[in-house]
């Protein structure tokens, strides 16, 4: 009966290895599925290895006390104890190692991960920030090209102002070109008649001319009057005044029976048409 003990105790306790076995590659799964969980991850499993170990030793247990005697059974039991006390705190050393290095390479990947998204983050504001600037300056084009817009038109529409004057000036020029021609017609047309005028007026006028009386009885008046003119119609009044001479500075007007005449700036004279000057 011992030796038959000591072969269902290896063979029970490779079993429970080979099941321990498992359950470490499931953690490993597990938290290489997870992208590298932390220390809590790690104790649960361990937890749960535990329990599994304790309830397949129990199993163990129970089903060789169904058939042994209370002897092998109490040599079964403390077998299974001692195997169980390997199990529980030598097996998951390797487990806890290599969550370690996972949990360690997880962080690496984390720190990688947060100075990536870090950067990320700095090139999306950097981004945004020139987006920005570039929609400033695209703003500052579109003014300046309305600017130059409305400018273009503003000039469009004096040059049109300007365009429009010059052409009331030409018309301008061209009406009063039009009426000097036709004054000057008039002019030429009415000259003849103007001479003959003159030529039926009493007397003949005299620019710049004195006339000088002749020693005796030659002066017939002197006054002041405003005009040649007036001193002419004196002079018409008299039967006998044949000839008159307007002083321009002083208005002097003179009439004569008879008289001389001599240029001087500052009279003008008239001479009766009825009479022979000398």
């Amino acid at each position: 009966m011992p030796r038959s003990n000591s072969n269902q105790q290896p063979r029970t306790t490779g079993r429970a290895r080979e099941e321990a076995h498992p359950a470490t590659q499931e953690g490993e799964g597990h938290k290489e599925a997870e992208g590298g969980v932390g220390e809590a991850r790690t104790a649960e499993l361990s937890q749960r290895l535990t329990k599994l170990r304790q309830s397949k030793a129990q199993e163990t247990a129970r089903s060789i006390g169904a058939a042994l005697s209370p002897l092998v059974i109490a040599a079964a039991v403390a077998t299974a104890g001692f195997w169980t006390y390997q199990l529980i705190w030598s097996a998951p050393q390797p487990v806890l190692a290599i969550t370690s290095d996972a949990t360690a390479d997880a962080e690496t990947k984390l720190k990688a991960a947060e100075i990536e998204q870090q950067r990320l983050q700095e090139e999306v504001q950097g981004q945004a920030k020139a987006a920005t600037e570039l929609q400033t300056k695209l703003q500052a084009a579109q003014a300046e090209q309305q600017r130059l817009a409305k400018a273009a038109t503003d000039a469009d529409s004096k040059r049109g102002a300007a365009e429009a004057e010059l052409q009331r000036l030409k018309d301008e020029v061209q009406r009063q070109t039009k009426a000097a021609a036709n004054a000057e017609a008039n002019l030429k047309a009415s000259a003849p008649q103007a001479a003959t005028t003159i030529a039926k007026l009493p007397f003949e006028i005299r620019p710049n001319t004195e006339a000088r009386y002749i020693i005796g009885p030659g002066v017939i008046s002197s006054e002041r009057v405003p005009s040649i003119g007036e001193c002419e119609a004196s002079c018409a009044r008299s039967p006998t005044c044949k000839i008159f001479s307007y002083r321009r500075d002083d208005q002097m007007c003179y009439s004569y029976s008879d008289a001389t005449l001599a240029p001087n700036a500052k009279f003008d004279s008239g001479v009766r048409n009825s009479a022979t000057p000398p």
